[in-house]
């Protein structure tokens, strides 16, 4: 790509690499790493006409999570014990009302990725726009807000 001085580097992340969800810690992380790959690379390969794309997915339509759920248990002496439920409908997320059909998507990132001008960074599936809008609030808020969503709530 740099001999040709063209070329286009797609990386996959993830919106979570922006706004971490709790119990996904470890994935979390590894896609905001993705994230801060791809902002390197996008500054360090323009001078030889070599773009990058961060494509950041929302909820889309997986059988992933499915595969995880299947497996998930927790010793009885786990601390997350009590919060064994919410865990596990965490990872039926991505197959949850909202989410964008697998097709619907790789279709729109192509589309994107092909055309003569791609952004350096996209997402799209559900909740990206809530999350576009969350990645605005003041960090405390999201935290207590995602806390107060999905950890903390009465039972």
């Amino acid at each position: 790509m740099v001999e040709r001085k063209e070329g286009l580097i797609v990386n996959i992340g993830l919106i979570a690499g922006n706004l971490p969800t709790p119990w996904n810690g470890i994935y979390c992380a590894s896609k905001a790493a993705a994230h801060a790959l791809s902002d390197a690379l996008a500054i360090e390969c323009k001078p030889f006409g070599v773009k990058v794309i961060l494509v950041a997915p929302g909820a889309v339509q997986s059988n992933i999570s499915t595969k995880q759920a299947a497996t998930l248990k927790l010793s009885t002496t786990s601390i997350y014990k009590p919060y064994f439920d919410r865990v596990h409908e965490h990872l039926y997320f991505g197959r949850g009302k909202g989410c964008m059909a697998t097709d619907e998507f790789a279709r729109r990132v192509v589309a994107k990725v092909l055309s003569p001008n791609p952004p350096t960074y996209m997402s799209l599936g559900g909740n990206s726009r809530l999350a576009a809008f969350c990645h605005w609030l003041p960090h405390w808020l999201f935290l207590w807000i995602m806390g107060l969503k999905t950890v903390w709530r009465n039972t």
